[in-house]
């Protein structure tokens, strides 16, 4: 008999097997072996060495890279998130983009078109604003409206709630402004006639002291309250010695340090730079006092206003 095989005879073993530790250490070994068999990759790869995978953003537009979303030939949908007055008839409504990191796309000195369809005619109604906004704001555009009592773009977005959504499309506009187009720049605005030439003081002054354009604004109204947004221009004017403004009420409160009446030809003389190469002159108002400044500029030596306004015009007319 081999005796290397015959352990039972070399009493390594219990001849027969003791009930009190044989079936706990039986049923052990079957224990063990089910979760080696089931669960290898437990054993092979503790947890603790197991990589996060990495999450995949919900939205992968959203990126540190802005989006331009304006579209020049078909209108868009756009959220409205908030709407405040700033005087007794001119509110702004900021539009939601579709992204917080999207901005408009427009080019400063461009313009957009809001429109709807009016329930009673059917007809779709446009109306053009500029954005006091730039694309330095990410995710909103803001725009500011003066709201008369029978216009029908003012009732229709006097009568938006939060959520509701607005169509709009652009850019539009001949006048696209670049750094260096011009040494000096003249503004004269009425109103909220004001926004556009807002856009492009913005511009100009993002821009320092590369761009070195000299801005001058004559801003007219009826009365101090319908000042738009004077907080902001006059804070601009003051940290940049490059930007004047000067205001023209038609009626005056009492201490009133501007000008009383109406913008004139002397007051264009005196306030803006004069007629000669690189100096550019921008308008924007109701339509009678335009005709009036284009007038008071042909007679100081400016090119006479067309029609159809181009961007390398000396007088350029919003």
């Amino acid at each position: 008999m081999n005796r290397s095989l015959n352990i039972e005879a070399q009493g390594l073993l219990p001849t027969k097997p003791d009930n009190t530790y044989f079936y706990p250490w039986l049923l052990f070994v079957v224990v063990a072996f089910y979760y080696w068999i089931n669960h290898e990759s437990w054993h092979s790869h503790p947890a603790k060495s197991t990589p996060v995978p990495p999450i995949t953003p919900t939205h992968p537009a959203t990126s540190l890279k802005p989006r331009p979303i304006l579209d020049p030939d078909n209108l868009q949908d756009y959220p409205l998130l908030s709407k405040w007055d700033i005087s007794h008839n001119v509110t702004v409504f900021r539009l939601g983009l579709p992204q917080p990191t999207d901005v408009l796309g427009l080019p400063s000195g461009q313009h957009i078109a809001l429109a709807f369809t009016d329930p009673e005619t059917g007809k779709v109604v446009a109306r053009s604003y500029t954005p006091i906004s730039t694309d330095d704001d990410r995710g909103y555009f803001d725009v500011l409206v003066k709201l008369y009592p029978d216009g029908l773009m003012s009732k229709h977005l006097q009568a938006l709630q939060v959520g509701d959504l607005v169509k709009a499309r652009g850019p539009k506009g001949a006048m696209v402004y670049k750094p260096g187009m011009c040494e000096r720049i003249g503004m004269i605005a009425g109103g909220s006639g004001v926004t556009p030439m807002l856009q492009i003081i913005k511009a100009v002054l993002a821009q320092r002291p590369t761009d070195t354009t000299q801005i001058d604004l004559i801003y007219a109204n009826r009365t101090f309250d319908d000042i738009v947004l004077k907080d902001v221009l006059d804070e601009m004017a003051e940290k940049d010695p490059g930007f004047k403004v000067h205001y023209v009420l038609s009626q005056a409160p009492e201490n009133w340090t501007g000008s009383i009446g109406h913008v004139t030809k002397a007051m264009i003389k005196e306030r803006l730079p004069p007629a000669q190469a690189g100096t550019k002159i921008m308008l924007c108002g109701p339509a009678g006092m335009q005709d009036s400044m284009k007038i008071y500029l042909e007679e100081l030596g400016f090119d006479k206003a067309r029609l159809v306004p181009k961007r390398d015009d000396q007088v350029f007319c919003f």
